[in-house]
Order: structure tokens, then C-alpha cells, then sequence
């Protein structure tokens, strides 16, 4: 595996996380209304 691909690993792994927390934080908002 090059480095390319970890970069490329690690970065769909942030975008995942930051999906998920975004998801997470929009159903939370929705529930208060």
C-alpha cells in the first residue's frame, strides 16, 4: 500500500466521521422542535 491510498484511507475515515457527527447533531435539533 503507497502512501496515496492511506492518505486516501484516512481521509474518507475523517469524512465519515464528520457525516456521522452532522447526522447525529441534525436528528438531535429535529427532536427539540
Amino acid at each position: 500500500m503507497n502512501n496515496n491510498n492511506v492518505y486516501s484511507l484516512n481521509n474518507f475515515d475523517f469524512l465519515a466521521r464528520s457525516f456521522a457527527r452532522m447526522q447525529a447533531e441534525g436528528v438531535l435539533l429535529i427532536s427539540r422542535l
